[in-house]
């Protein structure tokens, strides 16, 4: 395999957000005409959708912990991230990390919000919706192969895995990722560490065509 073909290989993935393709769905969401047109607004901008999932990709979070953060949530800092009612911590909280690549531009988007306020202020379904949306546009071919359903298109949670997939290509241990993630249980992590069909399938492309 050449080095053309490596670099197709790493950034042709099927079920994982790498830095080139989350390059492109970001693009994507620039595009929309939901966002272009002069009606039909959504309740947020294309750039405070990019923030959304820049967040949620950086510190790898559940969809529903994004919608739910307020100002006060962000120590910028010591680049700490508190998350109230978690899905693994209902009637408390957990931390995780914000990455040193954010903190500049977290600073001045966070200025005009008060201690309180909601930062994305949507619910998950238009979450979706706009995460799917953008990402047909930008053409990116993703798909996750399941035992009971599959999964065509970009969809809220892969930003979660993306950033957990990231920092192993990076060199982080499990132990890291599952901190990130606050997986308190070796098998919850699983799902984001184990070979799967698409890395197959991929292979087979490269080696066996």
């Amino acid at each position: 395999m050449n080095s053309e073909q490596e670099l197709a290989y790493l950034e042709d993935s099927t079920n994982y957000m790498t830095p080139v393709m989350f390059k492109q769905f970001k693009w994507g969401l620039e595009h929309l005409d939901a966002f272009t047109s002069e009606s039909g607004r959504p309740p947020m901008t294309s750039f405070e959708y990019k923030m959304m999932f820049e967040v949620q990709i950086g510190s790898g979070l559940r969809i529903t912990e994004v919608l739910q953060l307020i100002r006060e949530d962000f120590d910028l800092q010591h680049r700490i991230l508190k998350l109230w009612n978690p899905k693994t911590k209902k009637g408390g909280y957990q931390k995780t990390t914000l990455p040193p690549y954010l903190i500049s531009t977290l600073e001045n988007f966070l200025k005009r919000f008060s201690n309180s306020d909601q930062i994305f202020p949507i619910n998950r379904q238009n979450a979706w919706r706009y995460a799917k949306d953008a990402g047909r546009l930008a053409g990116l071919s993703i798909f996750e192969e399941h035992e009971n359903h599959d999964i065509e298109g970009v969809w809220t949670h892969m930003f979660r895995k993306a950033c957990s997939k990231r920092m192993q290509e990076l060199g982080a241990s499990r132990e890291l990722r599952m901190l990130k993630l606050r997986h308190a249980f070796k098998d919850a992590h699983d799902a984001y560490d184990k070979v799967d069909i698409n890395a197959l399938l991929k292979w087979e492309a490269v080696n066996l065509a």
